[in-house]
């Protein structure tokens, strides 16, 4: 074989190679779709958690979490499932992996299923979380990769898991969903931002605890959004859509 032919045959078997892992990475993320489609899943916990002191806060959703238990309702009765990506999603996208490897960096921690080796967990017939990463046998991951106005917010307003409750409410019950889920014992959220000019504004690393006490109201409105997805269904199975001929 000549040296052009043989440049050639080494150019077709990696550009077949290149489209089967592009064609496994779709598949991969369309069985993940299917996987977390009709539960409820950590990263929207933050719609069913509002208002923590309203009095009948163990009896009633809020408005947030009544369109996302529908929401859930409708994944069970159609086919349908929207996808959106803008350009903040992208930028998140293409740096999730940079994060993970940067904290471990910063920290001496190894990460295990991060990036393109995320995997979906699921707790019973109605729950799931996808992990940015895994830490040993009892920590996790979170990053986001905002852009620099947000991340800089970030840097100013975080400086404990109080303060990060506060500031990023919806982050704080993603991160007690996902151990509720796993059963492990801590979270590490991370905000990156590479654009940042000074290496020491690129990250921020902060360690959240299991609090039990804030899982058991997760689990309280957890139990609420089930019960009013399952209270839609059985109105379906009622109902006789009407005919005018």
């Amino acid at each position: 074989m000549n040296s052009a032919l043989a440049e050639i045959t080494i150019q077709a078997k990696a550009e077949h190679e290149a489209a089967l892992a592009k064609i496994q990475e779709i598949q991969k993320e369309e069985q993940w779709r299917q996987d977390r489609k009709t539960r409820f899943t950590s990263s929207e916990y933050g719609r069913l958690m509002g208002y923590e002191d309203d009095p009948k806060y163990d009896k009633v959703l809020t408005k947030g979490g009544m369109s996302y238990a529908y929401a859930k309702y409708l994944e069970e009765i159609s086919t349908e499932h929207k996808t959106f990506s803008t350009g903040s999603t992208d930028w998140g996208n293409e740096n999730e992996a940079g994060a993970a490897e940067r904290t471990m960096e910063e920290t001496g921690l190894v990460i295990t299923n991060y990036g393109k080796e995320q995997e979906f967990i699921e707790l019973g017939n109605d729950l799931g979380c996808t992990p940015d990463g895994l830490i040993g046998s009892d920590g996790g991951f979170e990053s986001k990769c905002p852009d620099s106005k947000t991340h800089d917010t970030y840097l100013n307003t975080i400086r404990d898991v109080e303060s990060f409750k506060k500031t990023c409410a919806n982050y704080y019950w993603q991160v007690q969903g996902s151990m509720y889920i796993t059963g492990r014992s801590y979270w590490l959220f991370v905000s990156y931002d590479p654009a940042m000019k000074r290496e020491e504004d690129q990250i921020l690393i902060l360690k959240v605890p299991r609090n039990d006490q804030d899982i058991e109201k997760l689990k309280t409105r957890l139990r609420l959004a089930i019960a009013y997805k399952n209270k839609l269904l059985k109105q379906r199975e009622n109902r006789k859509p009407l005919r005018i001929v």
